[in-house]
């Protein structure tokens, strides 16, 4: 009996230790519970397609019969009376509570089967339209890039608009210690978030398979339950620029090195103009306080934690990011010493008018103050300038 399951394409196999059946299974499943490296969780397996349809709970539209036409992994293509229905296996929990605003602006499941408030299948009614994203970024990578940094934006600003707290750099850094720490990854990253790094909701991962692009306009049809949402262990309240960063992961993963950086320019200016202000702006961005670039180095760490969960090799792209963060760091740590010289500067035009008060200068040298505040606001822009470029 386990054997069927070790074959499945999501089934953890660099991590699981031991399987369990469980007592109780939904019609047409097989449940297991995974004891692994990094916790124990449940799965569900699907076993007959057709007996989960006939006699599972469902709700809203749900084919009446079945042929499966296709399978990939955890996706399948099924016809029902001459209609073409597109069918998701989601094995572990969705990991989706408050997002229904966000799912409105991707393509909404129709119906579902669903079992202990859990849905396990998940129903389309029609074709995707157009290429997969992986394709797509090979392709066209300038104009795919843009059209995701586009619909991200539009979550973000979407998102903002019904959660909007400050920011929770403690949480953040503790998740990236524990990814680094079960990862032997070498690296070290924290950073004192900027307040305009806001918490809010925000998909947690992407998967490529549910991005499509059409005619320069992307289509989503939602980031639904698989491993990512059960061993990611991810915060409800995650900033909106962290889907930029998953984002910029994947045009790493998928877009042809020459045309790399000019793809990741055009998303993560395209998500500029759609984001929020407060959430582009100059300091929100800036990588001495995380901006983007901390939330790419977590999602390089997702990414590495999943190929690892799957047994797979560690991803060449991921490796070579890894090996820059050093260099990224060095570099900002060279530049607080112009930080050091701001504040230095700044504290001196604050005394000077405190030792003109009690006499220690003259009512010339008070002149000073002014002169010290501009040297410090001098030296604050050198400091920003030397911080790594955003995109």
């Amino acid at each position: 009996m386990e054997e069927s399951i070790r074959t499945n394409s999501w089934f953890p196999s660099g991590i699981c230790n031991s399987l369990e059946s469980l007592d109780e299974s939904p019609p047409g499943f097989k449940g297991w519970n995974l004891a692994t490296t990094w916790g124990s969780f449940n799965a569900f397996e699907i076993v007959d397609l057709s007996i989960a349809l006939i006699e599972g709970k469902s709700w809203g539209e749900v084919p009446e019969t079945l042929e499966i036409i296709n399978q990939d992994g955890c996706s399948f293509e099924l016809e029902s009376k001459g209609e073409f229905w597109r069918v998701e296996h989601l094995p572990f929990t969705d990991g989706l509570p408050d997002r229904e605003f966000l799912r409105e602006l991707s393509e909404a499941p129709c119906g579902g089967i669903r079992f202990k408030g859990q849905d396990l299948l998940l129903f389309w009614k029609g074709k995707k339209s157009g290429l997969p994203l992986n394709e797509a970024l090979a392709e066209n990578p300038e104009e795919v890039a843009a059209a995701l940094g586009d619909f991200l934006g539009e979550c973000a600003t979407a998102a903002m608009q019904k959660v909007s707290l400050n920011n929770d750099e403690r949480v953040w850094n503790d998740r990236l210690k524990e990814m680094e720490d079960r990862l032997s990854t070498n690296t070290l990253w924290r950073a004192p978030h900027s307040p305009d790094t806001r918490g809010t909701a925000t998909f947690r991962h992407l998967r490529p398979e549910h991005i499509t692009i059409s005619d320069g306009k992307l289509n989503f049809s939602g980031v639904w339950g698989d491993l990512e949402s059960q061993i990611l262990g991810m915060s409800p309240r995650r900033p909106a620029i962290a889907d930029l960063g998953a984002a910029f992961a994947l045009i790493h993963e998928y877009c042809p090195k020459e045309n790399r950086d000019q793809a990741l320019r055009s998303a993560g200016l395209a998500w500029s103009k759609k984001a929020p202000k407060r959430l582009s702006s100059r300091r929100a961005l800036d990588a001495h306080l995380g901006g983007l670039h901390i939330w790419v180095y977590e999602a390089m760490l997702n990414r590495l934690c999943i190929s690892r969960a799957l047994g797979e090799e560690d991803p060449s792209f991921i490796s070579h990011h890894l090996q820059q963060v050093g260099t990224i760091q060095a570099g900002m740590f060279q530049a607080r010493s112009w930080s050091a010289l701001a504040l230095m500067s700044f504290s001196a035009a604050a005394l000077v008018p405190t030792a003109w008060i009690w006499g220690y200068v003259s009512a010339s040298q008070i002149l000073l103050a002014p002169v010290f505040l501009f040297v410090g606001l001098w030296f604050r822009e050198v400091y920003r300038s030397k911080a790594p470029s955003c995109w």
